[in-house]
């Protein structure tokens, strides 16, 4: 094989392990968050059905992604 393609392979394959290690890093952390939503949630006795939404609601923040910026957006619950 060409050198230009081996360096190209290299440069690529990186890019992908970088991208896979950040995704499982992302879902991990919004796991931890969602749990700790909910855990609270539970610990003050409010509703199933508004405890699974807030953890679901959460978990999709924590994963959603801005189109303008490609920066990760992640949004923490403010408990008053």
């Amino acid at each position: 094989m060409d050198e230009k393609y081996q360096l190209m392979l290299v440069d690529y394959g990186v890019r992908i392990i970088t991208a896979l290690v950040i995704y499982i890093v992302g879902k991990w952390i919004a796991k931890i968050i969602t749990g700790l939503v909910k855990k609270t949630m539970e610990k003050r006795n409010i509703d199933t059905a508004l405890v699974s939404f807030a953890g679901t609601g959460t978990r999709v923040c924590s994963l959603a992604k801005r189109q303008s910026s490609e920066k990760n957006l992640l949004i923490l619950p403010v408990n008053g």
